[in-house]
């Protein structure tokens, strides 16, 4: 904690704002156009063609890996886990049909079912984060994003995310 000692921190809220903030700054200086341009049109931005998305926030790819319950989304949803050995159900089951797994009856149908629920699940999940991707998109789109909002609808993805995880 030395190190820290003397620094300042920036309130959680703040972060919050500052991005509501600053379009708001681009907004009074002229560079928004409501018609739908992007008041960044002269900032160089890493998301460059990004912005012709469905819903700028979420690849198609991973769209489509939320509508299908699979784990694809953001890179990986278990890559951790997958990747220091624990594998997901089914990329059990997808080893044990490759002749690289030896399961039990009993263990491949415990396994599928298990498999099964959580796409279930997964879907349900990935439907509802879609959409609230898509809500926090429309209000940035239209500027009608508001701190509240924001804060709100940031947390409600980050707990979707974390249940699909």
């Amino acid at each position: 904690m030395e190190r820290f000692k003397g620094m300042r921190f920036i309130p959680s809220g703040v972060v919050w704002i500052l991005p509501i903030w600053i379009a708001g700054v681009f907004a009074q200086s002229g560079h928004h156009d409501p018609t739908g341009s992007h008041p960044h049109e002269t900032i160089h931005s890493p998301y460059a063609g990004q912005e012709t998305r469905e819903i700028k926030a979420l690849s198609p790819s991973d769209i489509e890996g939320l509508r299908a319950g699979i784990g694809t989304p953001f890179g990986g949803m278990a890559k951790a886990a997958e990747l220091n050995g624990y594998p997901g159900p089914r990329h059990v089951l997808d080893a044990y049909e490759a002749g690289e797994l030896e399961l039990t009856d009993r263990q491949y149908e415990q396994i599928k079912a298990l498999y099964e629920k959580m796409r279930s699940e997964a879907i349900q999940l990935g439907k509802q984060l879609i959409e609230v991707e898509k809500e926090i998109d429309d209000a940035f789109s239209s500027g009608t994003v508001t701190g509240k909002f924001l804060q709100d609808k940031v947390q409600e993805s980050a707990e979707l995310y974390g249940k699909l995880r």
